[in-house]
């Protein structure tokens, strides 16, 4: 009888400890940073409301509710959580960072790189965050910021995603430089492309145009050559391999090579018989 009324008396004393724990801060918080942990983001979100309960002016409790927002799709609601917790919390690169994501996810491309410049103000090796401003400064076309950001984000440990997005911003600046008639630019380009990824077929797509363009039609041939032997159905390097022989056959006419050129004529009209450009 007495070990069973002290047993008991024992039960009384830690009931209420337990209960106070379970409605605690740092329990919700916990509980919280579990759920983000294991992807349960409606639940991150009702911990880190009870920690808000609790504790209005809880800074990690709003950044995790923040993160959980953004998880979800709801950025807007994730920026006003990370702006309150980074009011209370303005040196956390942490923060910063993923309020540069939610931004980046929402489109607001200028906001979120100045946020992954915050970011990368307080932790300069912060990889996620150079990516992030790269992936911000190729959006606003600012390429030259945009390359030297994935190649900072492949020195701090990003490798394969640094080399990746130094391909999208060399071959997104190809691109545009062709559309404004910046022909050597975009030749230059597309080749550096080429020097991190060899068989990329965006990028010899956009060297063999630039090579056209400049009237260079032999190495621009080369080009289209290498894309068709990879896929020898692929219009777009049919239709330029064309223009090349078209190009070239211009030049043995010049040379008054008549033979050569209407070989070269007829193979161009073969790869693309609509094309004025391949029959003339």
């Amino acid at each position: 009888m007495r070990s069973s009324a002290m047993l008991a008396c024992m039960l009384l004393l830690f009931l209420p400890a337990s209960a106070e724990t379970k409605d605690s801060a740092a329990y919700w918080l916990e509980n919280g940073q579990a759920s983000l942990s294991n992807g349960s983001f409606p639940l991150a979100v009702e911990s880190f409301d009870r920690v808000i309960k609790i504790d209005p002016k809880n800074a990690s409790a709003w950044g995790g509710k923040g993160i959980a927002l953004s998880r979800l799709g709801r950025y807007k609601m994730a920026e006003l959580c990370f702006n309150y917790a980074l009011g209370k919390d303005a040196r956390n690169a942490g923060l910063w960072l993923e309020d540069g994501r939610a931004k980046e996810l929402a489109g607001e491309w200028s906001e979120a790189r100045q946020s992954y410049e915050r970011a990368l103000g307080l932790q300069a090796n912060l990889a996620e965050a150079w990516l992030g401003k790269a992936n911000a400064s190729l959006a606003l076309e600012s390429y030259d910021d945009a390359l030297q950001s994935y190649k900072n984000a492949s020195l701090y440990g990003r490798s394969d995603a640094g080399k990746a997005g130094q391909v999208r911003v060399l071959l997104a600046h190809s691109s545009t430089l062709l559309k404004e008639g910046k022909f050597e630019a975009a030749y230059n380009s597309s080749n550096a492309a080429l020097a991190i990824d060899p068989q990329n077929i965006r990028a010899l797509m956009l060297k063999g145009d630039a090579l056209n363009r400049l009237g260079r039609f032999e190495l621009a041939l080369a080009c289209y050559d290498e894309i068709l032997a990879g896929n020898s159905s692929d219009k777009i390097g049919e239709e330029g391999k064309a223009l090349a022989l078209a190009g070239l056959g211009e030049k043995a006419l010049a040379a008054e090579n008549v033979s050569q050129a209407l070989e070269y004529f007829r193979e161009a009209s073969r790869l693309a018989p609509h094309s004025d450009v391949a029959v003339s």
